[in-house]
């Protein structure tokens, strides 16, 4: 986190000259490297159908579960950032049928209620609050639907990838939603960066991701939702995935004193386990581990 604070302000330490219009080309730039066209597959997986094939007493289950995970101070208008863990607690021994792999053609599956949850997850309904709250999400366990290039998929359906699309929904809002938007400085100027961006390093794209965040106009949140998160609690990506839970968590903790407030939100149909330890600070993130 520090990196990128200390990237945009300079190596002498005084704020680079930077307005909107250079802002808006750096951003563009940013786009066009991360593929905006390609990362836009994931959010919209669940934007028709929304519940198809959960059951009314799955689905009851989960919007309890929401609710409950409502009442944290995280979920009031205007509080300060953090984190929430929501565990729906499925046993996949138990109901095996609860957790049949995704396609392509079907894309959905018969996945968590938790995932349709998260696709329509809106923070209380506060109109003025909502006018100034971004909303980005990504769900781990929807397939790349182009199996053609075995590379873009390990890509696509990884950490990396919805680092990508993270930053690019961001962007998308920032363009719409705030016109006066201003970076203090260019990363793209700064040695290897356009390099790490192209092959889509992870300490580059969160470094990216947090500039974004820590320089957006006072009174505009960020709501970030990740569903299924244990999708990526495996041997090959773990080490991504804790890396980047790690500056994202970090970020949540920063902004939870600032004007911007950074509410990182992670379900699970069943029970997280690798990222339990980022709630062990009672100081920020004390309770915030609601199971079903």
């Amino acid at each position: 986190m520090a990196n990128a604070i200390h990237t945009l302000t300079g190596r002498s330490g005084m704020e680079l000259p930077f307005g909107p219009g250079e802002s808006k080309e750096e951003m563009a730039t940013y786009h066009e490297i991360l593929k905006d066209e390609l990362s836009s597959w994931n959010q919209n997986a669940f934007s028709s159908d929304l519940w198809q094939g959960i059951d009314e007493e799955r689905k009851r289950k989960a919007m309890k579960l929401q609710e409950k995970a409502f009442k944290k101070p995280l979920f009031q208008p205007k509080t300060t950032g953090g984190m929430v863990l929501v565990n729906l607690n499925e046993d996949p021994k138990a109901n095996p049928e609860y957790f049949e792999p995704q396609t392509p053609k079907l894309p959905t599956g018969k996945s968590s209620p938790m995932s349709h949850l998260a696709a329509e997850w809106k923070n209380k309904n506060d109109r003025a609050y909502q006018s100034n709250l971004i909303t980005i999400k990504w769900f781990c366990s929807i397939p790349f639907p182009n199996r053609a290039n075995e590379d873009e998929i390990k890509l696509q359906e990884s950490p990396r990838g919805m680092m990508c699309s993270l930053i690019n929904q961001l962007l998308r809002e920032i363009f719409e939603r705030f016109p006066e938007y201003e970076l203090k400085g260019s990363l793209l100027r700064e040695g290897s960066f356009t390099e790490r961006l192209i092959n889509r390093e992870i300490k580059a794209l969160c470094e990216l991701f947090s500039a974004l965040i820590i320089y957006l106009d006072p009174g505009a949140d960020v709501m970030c939702v990740i569903d299924e998160i244990t999708r990526y609690e495996t041997d090959q990506l773990s080490e991504e995935l804790d890396y980047i839970i790690k500056q994202l968590s970090a970020l949540a903790r920063i902004q939870s004193g600032e004007p911007v407030a950074f509410k990182l939100v992670l379900t699970c149909q069943s029970r997280a386990t690798q990222i339990n330890e980022y709630f062990d600070n009672p100081r920020y993130f004390k309770d915030n581990i609601v199971d079903g």
